[in-house]
C-alpha cells in the first residue's frame, strides 16, 4: 500500500529529471539553473527490494526526550549506514509526521527540514509539516521529499511547539498538557 502512494511521486522525480536532461540539451554539459536553485543530475536510481519501513533513518518521539534529538538543531544522518552508497546526490525520504494535542489550547506544529551538509538554509525553510489545534485532537500526515546529499550525509532539523509562543524549539511542557510530536520517517530511494 505504501508503494502505491510513493510511485505518483517517483514518477513525477523522474519525470522532472528527464525534463531537466532535456532542457540542457544544448551540450554545454552544465546543469540548467532556474533562478536562485541550483541542481545536479544523476544517471542511476536505486530503490530498496524489501520493506522499506524495516528500519527508521529518522526517529523522534518527544514523549521519551532521552531518546530523541533536540528540536530546532541540525542534525546529520549519514545514509551510507543504510547501504545507499557514499556517491549518491540524494534520498527519497518518506515516511509519517504525528501530532497528539495535549489539553493546553494551542496550535500545535510540527515541521522537518533538510539541507546539505553546512548549508546556509534557514530553520524557516521546512519540507514537511502538521498542524493540530483542535484540544486533545491528533494529525498523522504522511510525507516525502528528495533530499540532497553529499559524501553519504545529508542534514536534517525539526521543530515543534505553539506556533506563536514555542516553535521551532522553544520550552514546551509535558504531555499531557501540552501536545506530543512524532517522526518516523525511512529512506526509499537514491539517485547517483
Amino acid at each position: 500500500m505504501y508503494w502505491r502512494r510513493i510511485l505518483p511521486t517517483l514518477a513525477l522525480g523522474l519525470a522532472l529529471f528527464a525534463a531537466s536532461r532535456d532542457l540542457d540539451a544544448s551540450g554545454s554539459g552544465t546543469s540548467p539553473s532556474w533562478g536562485p536553485y541550483s541542481w545536479t543530475e544523476g544517471s542511476k536510481i536505486g530503490v530498496v527490494t524489501d520493506n522499506p519501513e524495516a528500519y527508521l533513518a529518522i526517529f523522534v518521539n518527544s514523549t521519551n526526550p532521552e531518546a530523541t534529538p533536540p528540536a530546532g538543531e541540525w542534525i546529520p544522518l549519514n545514509v551510507t549506514q543504510f547501504g545507499i552508497p557514499a556517491d549518491a546526490k540524494a534520498v527519497y525520504i518518506g515516511g509519517t509526521l504525528i501530532i497528539t494535542h495535549g489539553k493546553k489550547p494551542q496550535t500545535c506544529d510540527l515541521t522537518v527540514a533538510f539541507a546539505r551538509p553546512g548549508s546556509a538554509t534557514v530553520t524557516g525553510n521546512y519540507i514537511f509539516q502538521a498542524i493540530e489545534a483542535e484540544i486533545e485532537g491528533g494529525q498523522r500526515s504522511t510525507a516525502g521529499a528528495w533530499v540532497p546529499v553529499v559524501d553519504g550525509v545529508t542534514e536534517w532539523q525539526w521543530g515543534r511547539g505553539d506556533t506563536q509562543t514555542q516553535h521551532p524549539k522553544g520550552v514546551i511542557g509535558a504531555y499531557p498538557a501540552e501536545c506530543s510530536y512524532g517522526i518516523n520517517l525511512s529512506i526509499q530511494a537514491y539517485i547517483r
